[in-house]
């Protein structure tokens, strides 16, 4: 989704774990001359959704959400297994 909105110019704000390499897609994504600014943090954290609520609120103009967070079940492989 971030590459098609890239190819039709659309400026974006991505959200991921710490560790996802948000920063390389990013890269890749600057290669469309657009505006790509990067959180890395974990919104399952009360706190961290709070946080990053208000700063892309004072900061940003959203204009298109795209909800593409899971959640995952912890040990659930393990208890496939």
């Amino acid at each position: 989704m971030a590459f098609e909105l890239a190819k039709r110019k659309t400026n974006l704000l991505l959200v991921a774990l710490p560790n996802e390499n948000l920063h390389q897609l990013a890269a890749q994504l600057a290669d469309f001359q657009i505006l790509v600014h990067c959180f890395e943090t974990d919104l399952s954290l009360r706190e961290n959704v709070l946080s990053l609520s208000q700063t892309i609120n004072q900061n940003y103009q959203v204009s298109i959400l795209i909800n593409n967070a899971g959640r995952a079940a912890r040990n659930v492989l393990r208890k496939l297994n």
